[in-house]
Order: C-alpha cells, then structure tokens, then sequence
C-alpha cells in the first residue's frame, strides 16, 4: 500500500529565505511564507520555471483577481493570507483528498493509475527527467544515465511537473506542451517570492479565459492519451498535462518507475496568449512565439519586451507589459528573468538562461522602446557584417573561417550588451519627459561611434590574433577594411531613411 506524500504539507518545494537560510517545504507553507522567501532554489531553471508556474496556477485559482487593482491591493498588503490558504485547501478537498501524490483515485497532476490503459506504459522513473539523457536527447544538464534507478517523491514532482512544462513532441504521435515546441518564458521578479508571484499572475480583466476551464486538483476529469483540444484556458495552460503519467511509489517510499505515455493535445489556435511569452508578427501576418536559438543569448531579443502598441510588431509577456500599473513609480527598473529550453527534432540540446533590468518608461512609451529596437537591431547588423566579413576573406580555409568568426561574434556581442545596457537604456530613459528634436540622431550617432569601436576592438582581439604571417597579415587588414566599410554604409543609409 502507498503511503501519503501530500505535496501541500510535504516537503516538495526548495526555496531560499530572505535571510540567506534554505530549506524545502509544502506548497501551503511556500504560500504562508512566501514574502520571507527570496526565491525558489531549483537543481536546474527549468525545475524553477516549472514549479513557479505551477505556485501561479495555485495563486490564481485561490485569489481569482477580477483586475489589475486587486493585484496592486494584494501587492501592498504584503503577504497571503493563511486563514484563505486554508479555506483554498478545504474547498479542495472537500471530497477527499486532492493533493497526495499517491492517491489512487485523485494523485495529485497525474492520472489514477488504470491497468487497462497504463499496463503496458510503465517505464523508468528516469523518463521523467528533461535534464537526463533519454532516447536520443544530449545530455546537457547532467550527466547521471538513463537508467538512474530511483527518486524520492519530491524529486519525481518536480521532474513531472518540468516535463508538463518543457515536453517535446515525440514519436507516436506524442504532443507538445501547451506552447508547442519550448519558448522563451518570462518572469518578472519581484523583492521576495510573494511579491514575484504577484507581479506574475494575471487577473480576470486583464486575461479573458480566467473564469472559465479549471485547475486538475478540482477536476474529476482524467487525462485520455491522444485527447484533441482546440481552446485553451488561462488556468488549463499553467496545468496543461501533455503527458499522462502515473508515479508508482515501491515499498521503501521511492519512486522507481512510472506509467507513461501520450497525453493531451493542444490543436492551437490565434486566440490563446500565454502570459508569459512574447510573441512577434511574421511576414504573413501570424503570431509566433519567441523561441530559444542554440547560441543565441536572450537579451539579443530585448526589442519582444518593449512597448510596440503603435506598430503591432511585437507582443511583449502580459505579466512584462501590465507590471507598471502594479508598481509605484516609473524609475524603479524591472527585473526579467528569462530561461528558455533549445530543442532540435524533439530532442533536448541545451538551456539558456538571462536577468535583465529594464526600466519601466521602455515598457509603456512606444518612441522610447523603438530607440532600443532600433540599436538592438544595429547590433545585429554589425555582427552580421562582421562574420560575413571574416567568412568572406577567410573562405580558403573553410574550418578556420567558421572557428574565427564564431569566436568574432562572441567577442563582439558582449561588448554590445554592454553598450545596450550602459549606454543605450540610461541614453534614452534620461530624455522620457521631453524630447530633444535632434536626439534620434544624436543617439544613433554615437551609438554607432561604439558599435565601430567594438568591432575594430575584436577585429585587433580576435582577428589579428589569428596569425602572423605575411598572407594572415593581409587577410586581417582586407577584413578590418570590409567589415567597417560595410558598417558605415549600412548607418549612411539609416541615417538618409531618417531624414
């Protein structure tokens, strides 16, 4: 017989305190305590990302905010009230129980184990985990085998619900995750837990799926391999169940093995906007969320986060785009935690993780924002012309043109955000309340004065470095002079757009 391992009073969710202290506790106490709480403390960002929007889910279900000022409210109030924790979890678990993860009738975000439909699905409990090599998937997070032979019950929850969250289709007509093939994921973070998970639930006005669909701890509905759904809701996106899984607890306690196989299938449809994803408009005029590219560090798509209500180019995260109603003044910059899963054929290749601090003014002013955009996109265009610079001098040597202008971009672009951040941000933030007519062009000036500077930089660092012989001697001076002909030319013809 299975022992109880409710998730609400157990020990599931690892957190660090505000005073430097950590420990893993119950979602009930992550609740109760969550404005001492700094964040949680996670193996890996997936696993944080995951639980995160699962203490959204909960946070929502509970409090259901009809609009942004009950969001503002609760955010000054300071913390969650446990006397509405307790009712939350009696409601709940009014018929029973709800939030045991061994439950035969109601395990917590699986499906009650049925012979007929599950025998032939068990697997390893290794099956679970995204950040394990599994069938063809690089081993990019950790290096244990496949064949790990056991978790604890905590640790199986927290690799079940990661899986819910970064899932690839599979073979066999195995689905996705509620967003299709993994997107970036924003969260913006606030001076403790409650206040992060505050900034990041959405209420009833300001999302419109809200007040229907439901949470699966208050459903009697099962998860049917293969299930089709056309429509999506709020709450049924943060607890979408793409697989249907059963954890299968040995006697010792331990989580050995799983039942295992498809689950649902969202179809997609325009209509359904995940709150914490951005998304721009393709050529065709069809929204596409912002994915993670293998090599492509997250701050190169600052522009996805920025105001865009004028052009409709871009949709930046709800949460991102709404969180300056929540906070008080306008100079308090917002913090943006982005992770993002890099996929290829359904198989797992790596994460990507970013912090960035962006001011308020970019997320609410159309002209501001589109002075970012705009250097942001200059920064592409430089490193472009760069590599096409060294491909192009270098091509003789096939392998060691790619090597140097990988090597190239890489220099070059961390001195870009540098210069984004440095420069750029605090450029155009000083000037919100009044505009100087001449400032666009004063701005893109010297911002490709720096742009020029960082590519002559890496072009002494990285490319004259490359060799000194007579011919490499050559090579370095026809790509020095290319690249920053080519970079000029491009900034002559912005400027003359300009005018």
């Amino acid at each position: 017989m299975s022992k109880s391992y409710s998730v609400m009073w157990d020990p599931v969710i690892p957190v660090s305190f505000l005073d430097g202290s950590s420990d893993e506790i119950g979602i009930r106490e992550t609740f109760v305590r969550a404005h001492e709480i700094a964040d949680l403390q996670c193996d890996s960002p997936l696993e944080r990302y995951a639980l995160f929007r699962l203490l959204v889910a909960f946070a929502i279900d509970m409090i259901r905010p009809e609009r942004a000022a009950d969001r503002k409210a609760l955010l000054k109030k300071g913390h969650f009230d446990a006397a509405v924790m307790d009712d939350y979890i009696a409601a709940c678990e009014q018929d029973g129980p709800r939030f045991d993860l061994f439950d035969p009738k109601h395990p917590f975000m699986q499906a009650a184990y049925d012979p007929v439909m599950d025998e032939k699905a068990v697997k390893p409990a290794a099956k679970l985990e995204v950040s394990l090599p599994s069938g063809n998937n690089h081993i990019f997070l950790d290096h244990r085998p496949e064949t790990i032979p056991t978790m604890d019950p905590a640790e199986a929850f927290r690799a079940m619900i990661s899986l819910y969250v970064f899932c690839t289709a599979g073979a066999q007509g195995y689905p996705s995750g509620v967003n299709n093939t993994p997107p970036v994921y924003s969260r913006v973070i606030g001076r403790s837990l409650f206040e992060t998970i505050v900034l990041n639930m959405v209420a009833a006005r300001e999302h419109p799926t809200i007040e229907t669909g439901s949470v699966p701890w208050r459903s009697n509905e099962t998860v049917v391999p293969k299930q089709e759904c056309v429509s999506m809701t709020l709450l049924e996106a943060l607890t979408w169940q793409p697989r249907r899984i059963t954890l299968m607890q040995d006697e010792d306690g331990r989580v050995r093995s799983i039942a295992l196989q498809q689950g649902k299938n969202f179809r997609g449809n325009e209509l359904w906007r995940d709150p914490h994803i951005a998304y721009r408009c393709t050529p065709k005029g069809e929204w596409s969320s912002v994915k993670p590219q293998a090599g492509r560090a997250l701050w190169r798509d600052i522009g996805t986060l920025l105001s865009d209500s004028a052009h409709a180019r871009f949709r930046p995260p709800l949460t991102v785009s709404q969180s300056g109603e929540l906070l008080d003044s306008v100079s308090v910059p917002l913090i943006i935690q982005q992770i993002g899963l890099v996929t290829s054929q359904a198989s797992y290749v790596s994460w990507t993780e970013d912090r960035l601090s962006i001011p308020i003014c970019l997320l609410e002013d159309d002209l501001l924002a589109s002075f970012i955009r705009e250097d942001a996109e200059i920064s592409e265009s430089a490193q472009r012309t760069l590599v096409q610079g060294v491909n192009a001098n270098y091509s003789h040597d096939k392998k060691k043109s790619v090597d140097l202008a990988e090597q190239a971009r890489s220099h070059f672009l961390g001195q870009m955000h540098d210069i984004l951040f440095s420069f750029s941000i605090p450029d155009v933030c000083r000037i919100r309340d009044e505009i100087p007519d001449d400032f666009r062009s004063e701005h893109i000036k010297r911002f490709s004065e720096l742009t020029e500077e960082a590519l002559k930089n890496t072009l002494r660092e990285v490319v004259q470095a490359s060799g000194s012989t007579a011919k490499d001697l050559q090579k370095q001076v026809e790509t020095q002079r290319a690249v920053i002909s080519w970079f000029r030319k491009s900034i002559r013809e912005k400027e003359e757009d300009n005018e």
